[in-house]
């Protein structure tokens, strides 16, 4: 119970809009295509000074993916627009609590819906096709994950026609924080151990200029396409 106190108090401690994931509101990032957010996480990654996480092994069909930047969650919650701060907050205060975030209607979770466009819902099972985040080894499901693992489980199913009978434990979300954008941003929690991956350019790869105000220009999301991986992972402990 102590920790348990310990964390909520750590995670709900804004007095604003505790509860708004609204992608309306005019604090969200602009996007452009989201080059405020990708020039704002960039800078979060050197300010923490973190190793970067590597993408799941390559393949001949699908080669390496560029290595994940990592962004400490103390750093990120007084830069990020506030929904999408309020977001990631409770998505990893839930699942460290062994409840179950997702905001869509009872009927959407009945039918399964797979891309619903309201942050905090959750999406179709997130199987890492391409390879962008990294491998999950199997590790044993944590108990307080359990709930979020059955709910997903039973709500949800996989985005295209290949074997899968279950999540490997990545669960996605609709994302927020772009101003009037419910496509590019998407946030996906991975519930064995706790780690949150932010996308803004919805699984795109990048590439950065030389300037001295560099240029963003987003490719797509295969292998090469872009010098830079279309993730930042937010470690929710530092």
């Amino acid at each position: 119970m102590l920790e348990i106190n310990r964390v909520l108090t750590a995670y709900t401690s804004y007095k604003e809009d505790l509860g708004s994931y609204s992608n309306t509101r005019a604090d969200n990032w602009k996007t452009d295509p989201t080059k405020q957010a990708l020039g704002i996480m960039e800078g979060l990654v050197t300010a923490s000074g973190l190793a970067d996480r590597t993408a799941a092994p390559g393949t001949k069909e699908n080669p390496q993916q560029p290595d994940i930047p990592g962004i400490r969650w103390s750093l990120a919650k007084a830069a990020l627009p506030a929904p999408l701060r309020n977001l990631i907050r409770d998505i990893y205060t839930s699942w460290r609590i062994g409840a179950v975030l997702d905001d869509r209607s009872q009927v959407a979770q009945q039918q399964k819906e797979k891309n619903p466009k309201e942050p905090a819902t959750l999406r179709s099972w997130h199987m890492n096709e391409q390879g962008q985040l990294p491998e999950m080894q199997g590790a044993g499901l944590p108990n307080n994950a359990v709930p979020l693992h059955n709910h997903y489980t039973a709500t949800s199913v996989k985005p295209y026609d290949k074997p899968a009978n279950a999540p490997i434990g990545y669960a996605e979300y609709t994302g927020t924080g772009l101003l009037n954008d419910a496509h590019n941003s998407k946030i996906v929690l991975d519930y064995m151990s706790g780690i949150i991956y932010l996308t803004v350019t919805h699984y795109q790869l990048y590439d950065r200029s030389n300037d001295q105000v560099p240029i963003y220009t987003q490719r797509d999301k295969s292998a090469g396409s872009g010098a830079h991986s279309a993730w930042f992972y937010i470690d929710m402990a530092q």
